[in-house]
């Protein structure tokens, strides 16, 4: 949402905001107590949907198969009324929660956040799975219908179209709105990356590019904008360390770590776009980044030596089980993607 945000927030004009797509569970109860702890005595059962709305940002359904436990007892809870959780899931579920829980008692303090895990549709009983499926492929409808709608009408529309964050740090495939909005309008692309070793505070880049005018849906021209994207993301401090430690394995110094990044900076192809801040002092960022590494424990300091740690975690990344490996993964595929890139 940061791109969102600079372009309209700080540059303008309000007057034609971008209109984005976001998860079908901001439109549901418990969303931003689940994001604003602090807030979530006041937050457990706001519904901020309709707000999301009238700001531009449109539902779309990124969650088929799997879902919170609260989302899918809301889903039943709105065609029923309240439910007890028995009557919504099978005995997996159910016995989560003291016996006589219902469907309206997930959003109380003492049972939100296990209400929050995320379970699958099979846990769901029928009739409720069901109607839950229907639901689902008549909403998706609607949603891109909607989409559609604004963008044929000359509006400016965001989408992250993998649905999802990686876990692994290789793209995911892109999902079917693409397709369907591709042919309706002229396209321009958001590479992202992150470089989470480098501060404490997680660090963004991004570069806009254009990719071109309106184009057809086939599956040659669908790769060469997937590839475009890939090329299109900012190397970074932590891409080029993280994808070194990870071949390299053996313990190093600092000296050792700055060479390799020199060395892979000077061997990039020409057309990929580097983080300015690491073009013009490598030897700083790395610096800046070892000490944070070994304090979240992704490495392991030995008087003037760094190695990997057994467990390399960061907390920005809860999702990710490796980021020394999603680092390399990310890296690997910009560079498989290079020919794409654009000045």
């Amino acid at each position: 949402m940061a791109i969102v945000t600079t372009t309209t927030v700080e540059r303008g004009p309000w007057r034609h905001p971008i209109f984005t797509a976001s998860s079908r569970r901001m439109y549901e109860p418990g969303f931003l107590a689940a994001r604003l702890p602090w807030l979530r005595l006041f937050l457990r059962r706001v519904n901020a949907g309709p707000l999301f709305v009238a700001l531009g940002m449109l539902p779309l359904e990124n969650e088929l198969s799997s879902r919170a436990i609260a989302a899918f007892a809301w889903s039943a809870q709105r065609r029923h009324g309240t439910l007890s959780l028995a009557e919504i899931f099978d005995e997996s579920v159910a016995a989560r929660f003291p016996p006589g829980t219902t469907s309206d008692d997930l959003w109380h303090r003492d049972l939100f956040d296990e209400a929050q895990r995320t379970v699958k549709i099979t846990t769901v009983r029928e009739p409720y799975r069901r109607e839950i499926l229907d639901e689902t492929r008549a909403g998706i409808a609607d949603d891109l219908a909607r989409m559609q709608d604004v963008v044929s009408r000359g509006a400016t529309f965001y989408l992250t179209p993998e649905g999802h964050y990686t876990t692994d740090g290789r793209m995911l495939p892109m999902r079917g709105v693409v397709e369907r909005l591709a042919p309706l309008t002229t396209i321009y692309l958001a590479g992202v990356s992150y470089d989470p070793f480098v501060a404490r505070r997680l660090s963004m880049l991004y570069r806009v590019i254009l990719f071109g005018a309106p184009l057809d849906a086939k599956s040659e021209t669908m790769t060469r904008l997937t590839r475009t994207l890939a090329a299109t993301r900012p190397i970074t401090t932590s891409l080029l360390l993280g994808a070194w430690i990870h071949a390299h394995e053996a313990s190093f110094t600092l000296d050792e770590a700055v060479a390799a990044v020199e060395d892979a900076l000077a061997n990039l192809p020409p057309k990929l776009f580097v983080d300015p801040e690491l073009r013009r002092n490598p030897r700083a960022m790395v610096k800046a980044a070892l000490p944070l590494m070994a304090g979240w424990n992704i490495l392991k300091r030995d008087g003037d030596r760094y190695r990997l740690a057994g467990l390399r975690r960061h907390p920005q990344f809860p999702h990710v089980d490796d980021i020394i490996a999603f680092q390399a993964r990310f890296f690997e595929e910009t560079l498989e993607s290079a020919a794409y890139a654009r000045e």
